[in-house]
């Protein structure tokens, strides 16, 4: 199954490609990519937000090769090429990853980035909730009630109203 919403995040970002090729469109406008994290290999199944490194390089060689890339600063400063699409790439969470692998593949491009970081290990948690949710999903099995909402296992859990635990917990 992961394999398989490999090839679907693989796709759609093809998809994506295809439209930032109509560069008409969005000149001087801006475009924010938000990442989580970043595995060596194909190691997702417990966080679905994560890319593999392969990915993630062929993504940033397309998009310095194409496209302006800046900081976030430059766009809260209106500091955009008003002949290119500007893109800013920022991450979420502050994962080891992003600075072990992600940090590498951005300086080869020198490729500005804001990484946002958590306090969460810091306040005592060993996850973040997402993260738990994720790891709860993989190994789960049978059912659970939480706030009088059973919830059955199928790749997730879901209510019997078809929302996720995840979906609830936002």
């Amino acid at each position: 199954m992961f394999s398989i919403r490999n090839k679907l995040r693989r796709v759609k970002w093809n998809l994506k490609s295809l439209l930032l090729k109509q560069e008409e469109t969005y000149k001087g406008k801006y475009l924010i990519l938000l990442y989580h994290g970043i595995v060596p290999k194909n190691n997702l199944k417990f966080n679905l937000r994560f890319i593999e490194k392969k990915d993630f390089y062929q993504q940033i060689k397309l998009i310095s090769n194409k496209f302006n890339l800046v900081s976030l600063n430059d766009i809260y400063k209106d500091n955009l090429d008003p002949e290119r699409l500007n893109i800013a790439i920022t991450f979420d969470d502050g994962y080891k990853n992003n600075y072990s692998i992600a940090a590498e593949i951005l300086k080869e491009f020198n490729t500005p980035a804001t990484f946002f970081i958590t306090t969460v290990k810091k306040e005592g948690y060993p996850y973040l909730w997402a993260d738990y949710l994720d790891i709860t999903s993989y190994y789960g099995h049978g059912k659970l009630k939480i706030d009088n909402i059973e919830f059955y296992k199928k790749h997730e859990f879901i209510s019997d109203k078809n929302e996720t635990l995840k979906q609830i917990c936002k």
